[in-house]
């Protein structure tokens, strides 16, 4: 289960670079590299959680997971390759808007498709929190691809 939850933390620290990185890009607009700077510290709060999952005692997270391990090591493979992507094109703001996209659905779906019971009862509502947040994300995303669509056409 250990593992389980340090892959989960690892494909969000992955997401955190990749924003971090498209954040940096001064030939994005600003408005564009502040989602992306907002989004990137979203991602290291969310690698957080998992770090507070990966503190409780041993047994406390009870494996009921939907969701195979497989599963999660093919999504860190998919966060790993996109963020090789994203360094070896340096992609405009469209492609940036695009792969981020491709994360985030990702993540949507990876965190809907799981289920964990925590006997600690402060922390069963974090994984529906980080489905929530990746929902905000992909609506952030989604805003930004809608300014650059005005952008291109004025």
């Amino acid at each position: 289960m250990r593992g389980f939850l340090n892959d989960c933390r690892q494909i969000e620290l992955i997401a955190s670079r990749i924003y971090r990185e498209l954040a940096a890009r001064d030939d994005f607009p600003e408005e564009d590299r502040l989602a992306f700077s907002r989004l990137a510290d979203d991602e290291e709060d969310h690698a957080l959680m998992f770090d507070t999952l990966l503190e409780l005692p041993e047994g406390s997270v009870e494996d009921l997971r939907r969701l195979s391990g497989d599963k999660v090591w093919e999504e860190l493979t998919a966060a790993r390759d996109i963020y090789r992507r994203m360094l070896e094109l340096r992609p405009n703001l469209r492609q940036a808007l695009k792969l981020a996209l491709e994360l985030e659905r990702r993540f949507v779906k990876v965190h809907a498709d799981n289920s964990l019971v925590f006997d600690d009862p402060r922390v069963p509502g974090l994984l529906s929190e980080l489905a929530r947040a990746d929902q905000e994300h992909l609506e952030t995303l989604n805003a930004r691809v809608e300014a650059w669509n005005r952008r291109v056409k004025n």
